[in-house]
């Protein structure tokens, strides 16, 4: 751990103008960079949104349970609402499925088992959840409420027949919100799949500062990072020998040798260790834009996407620079 302090600490001494700790202030979006680190942060937010979950299940019991009552009571539903006391019971089952596997990955997530995770996730099947909230819909769609028998009191019928029409669709509507809410979280689970994240944005909106605290927060909480700048390129030379460069790796040290000790490093803390490259278009070669990311950010990225636990996170100037060619 004691090398990822001492490069953090070096690499970062040329932007100190840019980056000050202290007045870092989360926003929105950094979710996004949790989610594919798959850290603490983003295992606390999995929990939050499974909660959300599970209580919206619990008020889904709660609707079947007033369908099944029958409520209004003065409202004679006969033998209509049978369909969808059925249709209930079959989504019920569905989203409790649905609901304990996402929170077999969430415990994935949090023990750092990621291929665990990535697995669970590319398992789930939201299709039969949606499919059997169509079928509820369709034998809801087939009642029509304002034809029901009503009985006194007759100047609150349509107050009556409002609730009677609320008990037949609130199941499903709470269904709709559960299928939502999961579908957002394996949105977000996506990104333990991913090896790589762009961030675009003008000078000034703080990309820099964004990279600075995501390797300072996490090597200040013991975990592995990576920060480098793009101007401490040089535009010369292959990018291997310049990262060996900057990052101080001895010559009897291949580099097939460090990529090995990532992984491993990133297996030891059970954790993805982010290599966080700060403006990209900050690397120049004769007052040009260098090609070198062009030339060997590929081959790059082919290394880091063959380790799933070490994502590449860049953070570039919008300086006309195509996101398909940084």
């Amino acid at each position: 751990m004691r090398w990822f302090e001492e490069q953090f600490e070096k690499q970062v001494s040329g932007i100190r103008e840019k980056y000050e700790r202290s007045l870092h202030t989360e926003t929105d979006d950094e979710i996004l960079v949790h989610a594919l680190l798959g850290d603490r942060r983003f295992v606390d937010e999995l929990a939050r949104r499974l909660g959300v979950l599970q209580e919206d299940l619990a008020d889904y019991d709660r609707r079947v349970e007033v369908l099944t009552e029958g409520k209004p009571y003065n409202i004679d539903y006969g033998d209509v609402r049978e369909p969808l006391v059925k249709a209930a019971g079959d989504l019920r089952v569905a989203l409790v499925d649905l609901v304990e596997q996402l929170a077999k990955i969430q415990g994935h997530v949090e023990y750092g088992d990621f291929d665990l995770a990535r697995e669970g996730e590319q398992s789930l099947l939201l299709g039969p959840v949606l499919e059997l909230i169509g079928t509820y819909r369709a034998h809801e769609n087939a009642i029509d409420v304002s034809a029901l028998p009503y009985s006194v009191p007759p100047a609150q019928e349509d107050d009556y027949r409002l609730k009677a029409d609320r008990t037949l669709g609130s199941p499903a509507s709470y269904a709709e919100e559960i299928y939502d809410g999961a579908h957002q979280i394996i949105y977000l689970l996506g990104y333990l799949h991913k090896p790589d994240l762009h961030v675009l944005g003008n000078a000034g909106n703080g990309k820099t500062h964004l990279a600075g605290w995501i390797c300072d927060d996490r090597v200040s909480n013991g975990l592995p990072a990576i920060f480098l700048s793009g101007a401490n390129f040089t535009g010369d030379g292959n990018l291997e020998g310049q990262l060996r460069g900057l990052l101080d790796l001895p010559s009897s040290y291949s580099w097939s040798d460090f990529v090995r000790a990532l992984d491993a490093a990133a297996k030891a803390y059970r954790t993805r260790i982010p290599i966080v490259i700060d403006g990209l278009n900050e690397t120049v070669r004769n007052g040009a834009f260098s090609t070198v990311w062009e030339r060997h950010l590929p081959g790059f990225y082919g290394i880091v996407s063959s380790l799933s636990n070490n994502p590449v996170l860049q953070l570039l100037d919008s300086l006309g620079v195509p996101i398909d060619d940084a």
